[in-house]
């Protein structure tokens, strides 16, 4: 679960690309990986008017998403 938060920015649809790098303990190396979220108009206008939890899921495991290379195995709110 990721939480993205900054009351200076909306959310608009559109491609979002991102790094991100977990560290681990010990001596094991970080976990690194690029990603990609896709966000439709439809979610942002849900996001926008918001629900008692506020937790929308995105997801790159659906057949529906996986099917096509319309969404490049990026993460895609799970009701459009």
């Amino acid at each position: 679960m990721f939480q993205f938060r900054d009351d200076s920015w909306a959310l608009q649809p559109g491609r979002y690309e991102g790094y991100i790098q977990l560290g681990r303990s010990g001596s094991r190396k970080p976990l690194a990986e690029n990603f990609c979220l896709i966000v439709s108009k439809k979610a942002v206008d849900e996001m926008s008017a918001g629900d008692d939890r506020g937790i929308y899921f995105f997801r790159n495991d659906l057949p529906k998403f996986t099917s096509s290379g319309k969404y490049s195995h990026c993460y895609v709110r799970e009701t459009d």
